[in-house]
């Protein structure tokens, strides 16, 4: 069968062609943004350091509801939504059209979330399928996660959480630290309460670490979710006008302005595949934003044997160091030694120069890559100091 966007980057190879890109590769100057968004956003697709330099809206619709959380199923590509005080969990198409209608368990909220993890796990005690949509009800005290069946809304498993005022509004899955990020809103009376997240244990819900955001980043209706590149947290809230940024640790990274138009976000839901988010506000308008540095890090390295004034290599969105193996040997087992670096090039480094230098290069910061496969196809394991 013909296909006119053989790569699928959302450029018609005829397209391609006008462009001057790569009709085999979605990303041709391999700076995490694919050749079809960087056209959309007007930044060059041939040129690695021109990159969209904001947020953009990729598709929108509106479902005319009153909307308090989101989730996006990355596997099926679709979006999950429970309304303000709804009855029922509702699944769509990236357009928008409706799917199924499964029945809400526990109690009616306007204090809740769904998140759909990409990745089989361990919620409480019983195993959870991928695809399997969270509901997160904060509505009265601490807050409960219920896991469901997509298709009959069977429970599968029920966590009581150690967080939570009356006002969770929001919560993610962590399959880094395989941990759940919740946040709680501004109206609790106590403001030692207001605008905090917590960190929480996925087998017993017992709290393990938390922070109040007042002052820095103030949540209404809003939600949180995970940034699959950098492992960063990501927090919407109709309060604000961007996208805060946060480490796990707490600490504040930045804040990712929202396109004109877009505001009073309820919920958010990442697409580990692309990095794009998919974003609801309280009126019910879905969008998909793309140009959030969270596209997926490709941390396959290579084994590089070259001059280091002319090594080079692609500099992903989201990354703030690498580091670099440096060995006459190529099996990386004698001699060997590192030099951690923010930049995506050699020639600054005092490394250290053989007759034949082999280099390994792989992500560091803040989430550390792989030093791949060597020719037999078994895991590399430099043994340097």
């Amino acid at each position: 069968v013909w296909d006119s966007d053989d790569d699928n980057d959302g450029l018609s190879d005829d397209d391609e062609a006008i462009e001057g890109t790569d009709p085999l590769n979605p990303d041709t100057d391999g700076d995490g943004t694919t050749d079809g968004d960087e056209v959309v956003a007007g930044s060059d697709p041939l040129n690695f350091y021109s990159r969209p330099d904001s947020l953009y809206i990729k598709s929108s619709f509106d479902t005319s509801q009153s909307i308090c959380g989101l989730g996006f199923d990355t596997g099926l590509d679709e979006v999950w939504l429970i309304g303000c005080y709804g009855s029922s969990l509702q699944r769509l198409s990236r357009d928008g059209t409706p799917l199924a209608f499964i029945q809400r368990p526990g109690e009616s909220a306007n204090d809740v979330d769904i998140e759909v993890p990409s990745v089989p796990l361990t919620l409480g005690s019983n195993a959870v399928p991928a695809g399997a949509p969270w509901l997160v009800n904060g509505e009265n005290d601490e807050a409960d996660i219920y896991a469901v069946d997509p298709d009959s809304g069977t429970e599968l498993s029920l966590l009581p959480t150690a967080f939570g005022v009356d006002h969770v509004v929001g919560g993610a899955y962590h399959p880094d630290r395989d941990s759940i990020f919740l946040v709680q809103d501004r109206i609790p009376a106590d403001p030692v309460d207001d605008n905090r997240i917590a960190e929480v244990d996925v087998l017993t819900g017992a709290l393990l670490n938390n922070w109040q955001t007042t002052g820095i980043f103030s949540v209404n209706f809003g939600d949180i979710d995970v940034c699959p590149s950098t492992c960063n947290l990501l927090v919407v809230s109709s309060d604000e006008p961007g996208i805060g940024e946060f480490l796990p640790d707490g600490t504040f990274f930045t804040s990712h302005a929202l396109p004109t138009g877009v505001n009073n976000l309820s919920g958010i839901g990442v697409d580990d595949e692309t990095g794009d988010v998919w974003v609801v506000n309280t009126n019910g308008i879905v969008y998909e934003l793309g140009g959030v540095p969270c596209a997926p890090i490709e941390q396959e390295p290579e084994l590089l044997f070259t001059d280091k004034l002319t090594m080079r290599w692609p500099q992903e969105n989201g990354i703030t160091s690498y580091e670099i193996a440096v060995s006459s040997d190529r099996t990386f087992q004698t001699g060997c030694t590192t030099q951690t670096t923010t930049s995506a090039r050699l020639d600054a480094l005092p490394l250290p120069s053989g007759l034949v230098d082999y280099y390994l290069v792989r992500t560091k910061l803040p989430k550390e890559g792989s030093w791949g496969l060597d020719s037999g196809g078994a895991e590399r394991t430099p043994s340097c100091p």
